[in-house]
């Protein structure tokens, strides 16, 4: 670590040790005396004493949300405060890891904040020391490239700290990513490199939180050069630390370690009861889902992920994802097999938040871009190589777009190379093609172009600039420097300069098994500056160290395949304004696309976690694409369906079933029906009238009245039909229809419980509803109205308010011509009888269904309602709740109002819990 490194961290270690305010004159303070510490050779100026003052406060400036937390919790028994709170427990491990992050530069909040979150996580797995059998399944849903490894790291030595003392991860299906998953476990928690375990010297073997504490060290069975392929006698329940292996979803080694396990680990009847298993599988959505028919034997990876879970009486399965969409498409219905459960995250699901330096989708392709001008189009590459190629495809020339981004990548060098970042890694990711013979001839081109490239700099760099522009090279990137870069560094004869210094470090790497060429990245201490050119090997998993430039051209239909190519997310803390993506426009659109997908399905697990809902219980959708995007391979959706979400409320009725009971919620909501009974009285506009069944009506009343009303209003998340996003969105597009509303406050004559609207002469009658009794939890706040007609069953003539005679009486023609029609196909079909009950009965304007109203309606109706709800609303004493707000809208049927449908891939939960129910029960 340079010097200065050292410094800053060391500085930011002992602030977050210390409990006095960070001052900046403290912050320089120690700045000062580290720098005079004999152990830092070097002499610092005020103006380099500035800029790591700076630094260090805009670490403490960064934030960490704690995620969203979704749990299972029925038959679940909290452990983990108790055990922590005992006087023999030590948090051994996570001491050492949370000082070691500390020291490597996390930034002191962000360091909490995965403690706190991870402490969250190995709350819900189960106590280890629990006798019998137990079976937890979670999964933690982080971003790509976000810092998933260091959280799982962290649940890691949290489980070793309560006493886990079996730990299997399965680090993905590439050798490459599971030498970086063995690396990091090595420094971040065994203290010991696993390739050197043998070392003459012990001390030359330590590595991370080793040189902290070596106390105890966990043995791993597994090395970054060395998969598990072990036939030993090693018994894991007799030794004294923890055991840990990373090993490759791929199933001989599976079988390897299954047989193992049974072999030295279980009893007689070849199961293993006493020893507790954490088994976190990293990048769950890839390999491990079963993606056969559910009546065939399970795909291979998956019957040996289940196998090794169900040797053990007591295990964990924490599955850890970017890209949650296969996963949540297991059907949590479909029963256990002779392999154990599906994989299925039954007992909690946890959405991670990045910390607010993190560069992530939504801040590239999101609706609300605040990183700008950052893609580039690459058009021109379709001229050279198509997109869907064959492995003989040959390349003669690069395209340009690909030789402007190494030209960029120079630039952006020579920029960094300024701002004092020299031995920062620097990375450029050229993934063109699948076939390894591609990215060969990709990988010889590229090369050849640095080559020229460096020799045109190497003469020319030192002359004036008009000379200098002379050379074909130093010209093209002066063209790429002004047309790209100049606003951000205004000066080119300084990165003229440094122009040399940024090329001739660069070095290209042909990253696929075909290729000895490693991105090594710890062992180039001055930092490496690499092209690096590939193809899966740089897909999925593997992190490119200080990545500035991604040239990006694949042929692929699955937004988790694609997001997890997108190695250009992550943390780019002083060079973001450097980075360039060059995409072709239609990827670009699909990443767009995607973004505002996986933003949407995190906001649906944020509404889960607000309804305290159960991962069974929620019913969860992904947007579709309308093309040719798929959300993940055809077989991991077999158990998805593909609906039309309703955004198009045109004709129906909607309602608040589940009314939220949060104190503040509930004062809220009443206030506004004072509100809104006020500004109504006081609009000329507004028409009044009460109606001779007590309700109180208003016609005429402007929308803004309405949509204040709606935005303001505290609807519960599982009040699915009055969500306050799709109503809105909806009123915005039919607005030029709706300008005007109508209003009625429902009031019961016959009530004798009463609620006077507060500052006016309204008296409300309040109505009674029965209430789930299921649906009423004390610590959920919710309660919910049982009946199929919910909040306007028994009010007969609540959606007629408002309207016209004449309105009313063409519903009710319309619905006499349906029951003649019905009463004609009774007949034709020989139902004499029922046809004569159909003609024979009576109908009234109070009969008419709501449909029929709202076919005839102009303007839509708001309801408000104040209810009081039982148990049995024939006995006053089953009194649950009282006075409370609810409201319902019905819309009026317009079938010129076109609305385009969203179209959603939904789980089997979904489909069951929610589909149906969000239909209107009279259709």
């Amino acid at each position: 670590m340079k010097i200065i490194e050292k410094i800053t961290n060391d500085v930011i270690y002992k602030l977050s040790q210390q409990p006095e305010n960070k001052t900046p004159e403290i912050i320089r303070q120690l700045i000062a005396f580290e720098s005079a510490n004999p152990l830092n050779p070097v002499q610092l100026t005020a103006e380099q004493i500035e800029k790591i003052a700076k630094e260090i406060e805009h670490q403490f400036g960064l934030t960490m949300e704690e995620g969203t937390l979704i749990v299972d919790d029925e038959n679940f028994e909290p452990w983990l405060h108790n055990k922590k709170s005992s006087e023999n427990f030590e948090p051994y491990f996570w001491n050492r890891y949370e000082k070691l992050l500390l020291q490597n530069g996390f930034a002191p909040p962000v360091v909490s904040s995965i403690d706190n979150v991870t402490d969250k996580i190995v709350a819900r797995l189960e106590d280890p020391d629990k006798e019998g059998p137990w079976n937890r399944r979670g999964m933690v849903v982080g971003h790509v490239q976000s810092g998933k490894t260091a959280n799982f790291i962290g649940v890691i030595n949290k489980a070793s700290d309560v006493g886990y003392k079996l730990i299997i991860i399965l680090a993905g299906m590439q050798e490459t990513l599971r030498s970086q998953t063995q690396e990091r476990v090595d420094e971040g928690y065994i203290g010991q490199d696993s390739s050197r375990k043998n070392a003459v010297d012990f001390s030359d073997s330590l590595i991370g939180v080793g040189h902290l504490n070596h106390d105890k060290l966990p043995y791993s069975f597994t090395t970054k050069h060395k998969d598990f392929d072990d036939t030993s006698n090693f018994i894991v329940e007799k030794y004294d630390d923890a055991t840990i292996l990373v090993v490759k979803k791929n199933a001989k080694v599976l079988e390897k370690l299954r047989d193992w396990l049974k072999k030295n680990n279980s009893n007689i009847d070849g199961t293993i009861s006493n020893l507790p298993l954490l088994l976190i599988d990293d990048e769950a959505d890839h390999a491990s889902i079963n993606t056969n028919d559910p009546e065939k034997d399970p795909t291979t990876i998956n019957k040996r992920i289940r196998e090794i879970l169900n040797l053990f009486h007591r295990k964990c399965y924490l599955a850890y994802t970017a890209t949650p969409f296969a996963n949540i498409f297991i059907d949590p219905s479909n029963e256990d097999d002779m392999y154990g459960d599906n994989l299925f995250p039954k007992d909690f699901i946890i959405s991670l938040d990045p910390p607010s330096n993190y560069v992530g989708s939504e801040k590239i392709f999101g609706d609300d871009t605040n990183l700008i001008n950052i893609v580039r189009d690459i058009g021109d590459i379709e001229d050279i190589i198509p997109l869907k190629h064959k492995k003989n495809q040959t390349i003669t020339c690069l395209p340009d777009s690909l030789q402007n981004a190494v030209y960029s990548h120079i630039i952006s060098k020579a920029i960094r190379i300024l701002r004092g970042q020299t031995n920062k890694h620097h990375s450029m990711l050229v993934h063109l093609s699948r076939y390894k013979d591609v990215q060969k001839e990709v990988f010889n081109l590229i090369v050849q172009l640095r080559r020229d490239i460096e020799k045109g700099v190497r003469y020319y760099y030192k002359l004036q600039k008009e000379e200098a522009l002379h050379n074909h090279y130093m010209k093209n990137l002066y063209s790429i420097w002004e047309d790209d870069f100049s606003t951000i560094y205004s000066q080119w004869t300084d990165i003229q300069e440094k122009l040399l210094e940024s090329v001739a470090s660069m070095q290209v790497m042909l990253i696929n098994g075909d290729s000895a060429d490693s991105l090594e990245y710890k062992a180039y201490k001055n930092g490496l500056n690499v092209i690096a050119v590939g193809g899966d090997k740089l897909s999925r998993g593997l992190t490119l160290e200080g990545l500035a430039t991604s040239y990006f051209y694949r042929s692929t239909s699955m937004y988790d395949t694609l997001m997890q190519m997108g190695r250009w997310f992550g943390y780019r803390d002083g060079f973001a304004d450097l980075c360039r993506i060059y995409l072709t426009p239609m990827t670009e659109s699909y990443f767009s696309h995607i973004s505002n997908a996986v933003e949407e399905l995190r906001e649906e697990l944020k509404e889960m976690f607000v309804a305290n809902l159960t991962p069974k219980e929620f019913g969860l959708k992904v947007r579709t694409h309308p093309g040719a995007l798929l959300i993940t391979a055809r077989n991991k959706m077999r158990a998805s369906k593909t609906l039309l979400h309703r955004t198009d409320l045109s004709g129906r009725l909607v309602e608040t079933y589940v009314v939220d009971l949060k104190p503040e919620h509930r004062k809220n909501n009443l206030n506004l029906f004072n509100e809104i009974v006020e500004k109504l009285q006081k609009t000329k506009k507004a028409e009044y009238s009460e109606a001779s069944s007590n309700n109180y009506v208003w016609k005429h009343v402007s929308a803004n009245i309405v949509e204040e009303f709606i935005k303001r209003f505290d609807n519960h998340p599982r009040a699915q039909m009055t969500q306050t996003r799709p109503i809105l969105s909806y009123l915005e597009r039919a607005s030029k229809y709706f300008p005007e509303w109508d209003i009625v406050f429902i009031s019961l004559k016959s009530s004798k419980e009463r609620y006077p609207i507060a500052n006016s002469d309204l008296d409300i009658g309040i109505q009674k509803r029965a209430c789930n009794p299921k649906g009423q939890y004390e610590k959920d706040n919710y309660i919910e109205i049982s009946s199929r007609r919910r909040v306007a069953a028994g009010t007969n003539d609540a959606e007629r308010a408002g309207m016209s005679t004449d309105e009313i009486a063409e519903a009710l023609e319309k619905w006499k011509q349906v029951q003649q029609s019905k009463a004609e196909k009774e007949t034709e079909q020989g139902n004499s009888q029922k046809a004569k009950e159909i003609l024979e009965k009576e109908l009234k304007i109070n009969s008419i269904p709501g449909r029929y109203l709202r076919r005839t309606r102009k303007r839509p109706l708001l309801m408000l309602h104040i209810v009081n709800a039982y148990k049995d609303i024939k006995d006053e004493t089953t009194l649950v709740e009282d006075y409370l707000p609810a409201y319902g809208i019905s819309f009026p049927k317009r079938d010129d109002i076109y609305i385009e449908p969203v179209e959603y891939a939904v789980n089997t939960t979904y489909v069951q819990n929610y589909y149906e129910e969000f239909e209107d029960d009279e259709e």
